[in-house]
Formats: C-alpha cells, sequence, structure tokens
C-alpha cells in the first residue's frame, strides 16, 4: 500500500497503483505524489464518446480516470 498527496496536502490517496495522472488537487493544482519534487500539475483529461447499455444514450468518460464528463462541462 503506497500514500499520495498533493503538495498542499488537502487532497490524499492510498492504494497500491499511483493516481491517475489527471487526477490533482482542486486547491493547489498538483497531482498526487509520494514526494514533494515530482509534483506535477496534471494532465488534461482524454475525453472518449460512450454510451449507456440501458438507455443508448450518448456521454463522454475520461479514458485515464473514467470519470464521466458532466453536461455543464
Amino acid at each position: 500500500m503506497q500514500y499520495y498527496r498533493c503538495k498542499c496536502g488537502k487532497t490524499e490517496s492510498w492504494g497500491s497503483l499511483p493516481p491517475r495522472k489527471c487526477d490533482g488537487c482542486s486547491e493547489c493544482g498538483t497531482t498526487l505524489n509520494q514526494g514533494p519534487e515530482y509534483h506535477k500539475t496534471p494532465e488534461p483529461h482524454e475525453w472518449a464518446a460512450r454510451y449507456d447499455e440501458r438507455t443508448g444514450k450518448p456521454y463522454e468518460i475520461c479514458v485515464n480516470c473514467m470519470r464521466v464528463k458532466e453536461e455543464s462541462d
């Protein structure tokens, strides 16, 4: 189990895999990492079109973090 956090320390993550490259802290704008020298600006999400299997309604999802794009984005 690894511990990751942002530069300001407000966003933390525990896990065996590192956080996705597009995940980051909304407060300080840095990625989650194990040490202070490795913090970077999060990369933009890579949106891909998908369709709901039950309804057929289209939506967009990030291929890196699997976050669904909101209607207002």
